[in-house]
């Protein structure tokens, strides 16, 4: 997560051209050869709402039936959204057009107007496939307009079906992983990409704390708290420490998806597609790729811990076996990718946390018992977190102990003993 301030957007000309290129792609979901009606009235046959989104779920009543799904933006303010002006609302329709059509070409159709809405209708006006902010009517609200797919193609409910007989059978979603990220383009603003992560853990900090009030376990709250504190301490070190190493991967930030859980990406034959991408602040997308798939680490963790019929001590073996692949497909097998990787992941288990149980449980309870699930995540990551982060920490201010073990380290610790004792003496 990111801080809520404003920010400068990429130009909607720049994604209009994007979504454009797109288009030209083979479609890997395999577009419907039937005429989409979109324009007219449909009944409303399920919804989800969050707290800034309402996701209704229609289908077509003209010629041939189209189930799909029509995302509108919602007025709010909080910490973590700002869509309160419908200038606001309509630019992050746009941006879930554009940005969308990149990941998922074939799901993602375009906008339409909300004519009219009421709790069991909703009339679309003329489907837009292509637009920029000046053509839309300020007076009238619009929906992202979105192909419906079968719930069962989505990962998590897969994953819990799935009999895992191998470690590498994750292998196949970080090779493609790692193949989308190699296609990433640059945003067109750079951001100090240290600065942006501070600011990062300033939200996740207050929020976090916000939501330890909400817990109600005396226990939980107190281990919560606990963890609150001593994360802050953790982060602090880390930025302090390793702000050199984290400001030298400025030029690996992407325009990335932002939030790459397992109910975002989407299995149709052997193809993942992913959904849902961050459209509604720069700061939340424009990131290191290593922080884009540590949030699907993180919830491939999460959703396996609960998996029905795999034991646990199978889990972190097909974890590590999906990051090992990603980090050697991007080349990033060094030390200070899997450190950085490590804080991501557990920044992204306490963005997730305290998501579901500030934000999301106030629409689906259910959600606050999968908040603490994140949040054992937390909790497991950052006992890690510590230990990796120190044992860096003291190969980076002891260098000379590492090669100890051979005739020129030990020649070059001898020299360096030498002359810092000759140092002290003048």
């Amino acid at each position: 997560m990111a801080s809520p301030r404003t920010t400068t957007v990429p130009s909607i000309a720049e994604k209009n051209a994007l979504a454009g290129i797109q288009l030209k792609q083979n479609d890997s979901v395999g577009t419907p050869n039937e005429k989409i009606y979109v324009e007219g009235k449909h009944t409303i046959r399920r919804k989800y709402e969050s707290s800034a989104t309402s996701i209704l779920f229609l289908q077509s009543k003209r010629g041939v039936k189209w189930p799909f799904c029509a995302k509108i933006w919602l007025p709010c303010s909080n910490e973590v959204y700002n869509t309160s002006t419908i200038e606001r609302r309509h630019r992050y329709t746009i941006e879930g057009l554009a940005f969308n059509h990149h990941w998922a070409p074939s799901v993602y159709r375009g906008i339409a107007p909300v004519i009219q809405l009421d709790k069991k209708t909703i009339t679309l006006g003329k489907l837009i496939e292509h637009s920029g902010i000046a053509d839309l009517d300020t007076s009238v609200e619009y929906a992202l307009v979105m192909r419906e797919l079968k719930q069962s193609s989505r990962l998590d409910l897969q994953l819990q079906r799935k009999h895992f007989d191998k470690e590498t059978e994750l292998q196949p979603l970080a090779l493609q992983i790692a193949q989308m990220h190699r296609n990433l383009t640059r945003p067109s603003q750079d951001q100090d990409i240290l600065e942006v992560i501070k600011k990062k853990w300033l939200l996740n900090r207050a929020c976090f704390r916000k939501a330890i009030k909400k817990i109600k376990s005396p226990s939980l709250h107190l281990q919560s708290l606990f963890l609150y504190l001593f994360l802050w301490f953790l982060m602090l070190c880390i930025h302090k420490n390793f702000g050199k190493e984290i400001q030298q991967r400025q030029s690996k930030v992407r325009r990335c998806h932002g939030d790459l859980k397992t109910n975002n990406i989407w299995l149709i034959g052997t193809q993942y597609n992913v959904l849902d991408c961050v459209d509604f602040q720069p700061d939340f997308c424009n990131i290191d790729p290593l922080s884009d798939v540590a949030m699907l680490v993180m919830d491939l963790e999460t959703q396996l811990s609960q998996h029905p019929s795999l034991p646990q001590n199978r889990v972190q073996p097909l974890i590590q076996n999906f990051t090992n692949k990603y980090l050697e497909e991007m080349g990033e097998t060094n030390e200070i990718s899997h450190l950085l990787l490590k804080y991501y992941v557990t920044e992204k288990a306490i963005v997730c946390s305290y998501m579901c149980i500030l934000f999301d449980s106030e629409y689906d309870h259910s959600l606050l018992e999968q908040g603490k699930r994140y949040l054992e995540t937390a909790k497991k990551h950052t006992k890690s977190l510590t230990l990796l982060a120190f044992i860096s920490w003291l190969k980076h201010l002891i260098p000379v102990a590492r090669p100890l073990d051979t005739k020129q380290g030990k020649a070059k610790f001898y020299n360096n003993v030498t002359l810092s004792a000759t140092n002290r003496r003048g």
